[in-house]
């Protein structure tokens, strides 16, 4: 089984000490932490014969599962880096999450759930065409509805999404993000006369997420 449990370190880790000897030279064992990396961090078995680390969680590649999981949790519950390391403060846990190692993480995540949001979509899509085949109706002529949510009430809500969802299976075909603001056109917008504006221009609106324009009628 594979789970977690918060511990007091020095509690847990002395009492043991107390119970422990070495097996090689007989000698009382100590235990110390190093290599901390987030939330994850290597436990230290010393005693005079020398000492041994040891990984306190699995890793995925060289990093550890455990800032993974409170990344992906945390984005769940609608919060980021600065409510993770403030969790961690209050709680003395660890020292929190730098913004390199945090930014990693979500990129990774983002990717593996793109991948997985298109093989789900593909699967979806594949099982509305035996229904219109079985419905004898032609395979690729989908009968859908469309949904759409912002983030908040009203017309200030900077992002939104649209979903279509299939007539027979009732589940989602395909999804588009709709943004209104991405920070790094702010940041330019000032400066579009310059030479570094067209520089930043070029690599940037391939990727951009401002694909949005809220535009209000006032009817009369």
């Amino acid at each position: 089984m594979h789970y977690y449990r918060i511990i007091d370190f020095l509690t847990v880790f002395s009492n043991i000490a107390e119970m422990l000897i070495c097996r090689k030279c007989k000698r009382d064992v100590k235990f110390k932490e190093c290599g901390n990396r987030g939330l994850g961090f290597q436990l230290v078995i010393a005693c005079r014969c020398g000492s041994r680390k040891i990984h306190l969680g699995p890793l995925i590649n060289t990093g550890y599962e455990i800032n993974r999981r409170i990344v992906f949790v945390m984005r769940l519950l609608g919060v980021g880096r600065e409510s993770i390391n403030s969790f961690c403060g209050l709680m003395d846990i660890a020292q929190g999450m730098s913004i390199s190692a945090y930014d990693k993480i979500v990129d990774h995540i983002h990717s593996v759930a793109n991948t997985v949001f298109d093989v789900l979509c593909q699967k979806a899509v594949n099982e509305e065409k035996e229904q219109n085949i079985k419905n004898e109706r032609p395979a690729t002529t989908l009968k859908v509805s469309g949904d759409e949510s912002w983030k908040k009430r009203g017309f200030t809500s900077l992002y939104g999404v649209t979903t279509l969802i299939g007539y027979y299976s009732g589940k989602l075909l395909d999804l588009v993000v709709k943004g209104s603001y991405y920070q790094s056109c702010t940041f330019w917008k000032n400066k579009q006369d310059t030479e570094q504006y067209i520089e930043w221009f070029e690599g940037h609106k391939e990727e951009c997420i401002a694909n949005h324009v809220v535009l209000l009628v006032r009817w009369k």
